[in-house]
């Protein structure tokens, strides 16, 4: 396997950084006779992001992500993004996953970073994706990760998103044109890339179903390998910015929803057993 720069490393990432101090770019190289599968992400700190070479008692890289000062660490190269920790994390694992040769899978959908999850809303063309998104980016606090062409990659932490450079913070609205997420709402509103955690499909609302479900209209789909917990919603649903709100939170915790026919289940299997006591 062919060596590969820590600048090259970086820029393959397109983190935003910046050299603190260390060895300049150029003379910092990843060992050719070690795959890119054996070096190791950490997070030692609350900011900080190392890269460890196994077998090597010193990080390669130290990474202090969103703070310019922080704790120091012994590392032969230190650099500093504001990208938070989480974007940053995702994003040098698929620049190392990318050089191990792993490759991507493209799905045509709109990608979004809201509530520490990454959401993945998928949907015919035309069914309101990238506006959904835009409203989730201006009242929600949401940041976009990519529209329309996401890149998707199976890690050993689940599926991770990216987005094509070319398209990197651009985001479509048809009655706007091309929208430069970063310019319009600032830097923090787009990120590199993020772990998928809850798809939103939308749907048509002849597709809906009407009857009432306890259940409501959950799924769970296959993504990149990943089992994927997914939410079936009309895209022209009054409430449909709240009702993404309301999915990521439910499932922020164990990426799996709790409804009220999961609670019941739960109550009546609970009742089962007191009165076995």
């Amino acid at each position: 396997m062919a060596a590969i720069s820590l600048k090259r490393l970086l820029d393959t990432s397109q983190l935003d950084w910046q050299w603190l101090h260390g060895h300049t770019p150029s003379r910092v190289y990843l060992s050719p006779a070690c795959p890119a599968t054996d070096y190791r992400l950490s997070c030692p700190a609350p900011h900080l992001l190392t890269l460890e070479q196994s077998g090597h008692r010193t990080s390669t890289l130290a990474m202090h992500c969103g703070v310019q000062e922080s704790a120091p660490v012994t590392a032969q190269s230190v650099v500093y993004t504001r990208t938070d920790i989480h974007s940053a994390r995702c994003a040098l694992a698929l620049a190392l996953a990318e050089h191990a040769g792993v490759t991507a899978s493209q799905c045509h959908a709109t990608l979004i970073r809201m509530h520490g999850l990454g959401i993945l809303i998928s949907g015919a063309p035309g069914s309101g994706k990238s506006t959904l998104a835009l409203t989730l980016i201006r009242e929600a606090d949401a940041a976009l990760v990519a529209d329309d062409c996401v890149d998707v990659r199976a890690l050993p932490g689940g599926a991770v998103g990216s987005c094509p450079a070319l398209l990197r913070n651009y985001l479509h609205i048809p009655e706007l044109g091309a929208l430069d997420i970063a310019r319009v709402f600032g830097q923090t509103r787009s990120v590199t890339a993020c772990q998928i955690d809850l798809g939103i499909h939308l749907t048509a609302p002849e597709q809906a179903t009407p009857a009432i479900k306890l259940h409501g209209n959950w799924r769970r789909q296959i993504l990149a390998g990943v089992e994927l917990t997914t939410l079936d919603l009309v895209p022209r649903h009054v409430q449909a910015v709240a009702l993404v709100d309301i999915a990521a939170r439910m499932v922020a915790r164990t990426r799996r929803p709790q409804t009220m026919s999961d609670a019941l289940q739960q109550r009546q299997q609970q009742a089962i057993k007191d009165g076995r006591a």
